[in-house]
């Protein structure tokens, strides 16, 4: 079980979402790893569009085809609420995931969110969310947030198994990641990767 984190200090749009969800695709498939890619970014929509997945979960469907009342929460929005009452568990994620195919299941970041307090909320459940995640999947791969402002992409940064780092092509932006290398006691070690 291995959690497998994109991330990238740049403020332009470097692909790393692509990035994730093909090297996601690439394992499920060709290694045959029950995977879950995860976006923590707000209001991205790269997974849905590459996977063409459905804004439907699974756990939706199943529960109008057996007639039971169901709540309108889905994906991570769901899941926040089952992490912030103690109730979440590895099996019940798969129930708020969108299925990529049979191997890969995909689980976006939040949709408009009106409160600051539950986006907070949010981004305090990933901790849990991952480490449950990575109980019940082979892999998880982790679309994660730019820059390391919030404390809860150091969190998620620190619990990876491997740290995929998206630089620019330039000098200046590897010379960038070299003094950051230098600075956070995150990419002191051997656990990351420069795409």
């Amino acid at each position: 079980m291995s959690v497998i984190t994109f991330w990238s200090n740049n403020k332009k749009a470097m692909g790393q979402s692509l990035s994730t969800g093909a090297v996601a695709m690439y394992m499920a498939m060709e290694h045959n790893y029950k995977c879950l890619a995860l976006s923590t970014q707000y209001e991205d929509n790269a997974f849905e569009r590459a996977f063409g997945v459905t804004q439907h979960t699974k756990s939706f469907l199943r529960n109008i085809l057996k007639g039971k009342d169901t709540g309108l929460d889905s994906g991570i929005e769901g899941l926040t609420k089952m992490a912030v009452s103690n109730r979440l568990s590895p099996e019940l994620i798969q129930n708020y995931t969108k299925v990529a195919i049979k191997t890969l299941e995909v689980l976006t970041g939040p949709r408009k969110i009106d409160d600051t307090t539950d986006y907070e909320k949010i981004l305090n459940s990933y901790k849990s969310l991952i480490s449950n995640a990575n109980k019940f999947y082979d892999m998880v791969f982790v679309d994660l947030n730019k820059s390391l402002d919030l404390p809860q992409t150091r969190v998620i940064l620190e619990m990876s198994d491997i740290i995929i780092v998206d630089v620019e092509q330039k000098m200046q932006r590897l010379n960038e990641f070299i003094e950051l290398r230098e600075q956070e006691k995150i990419f002191a070690g051997y656990g990351y990767v420069i795409l």
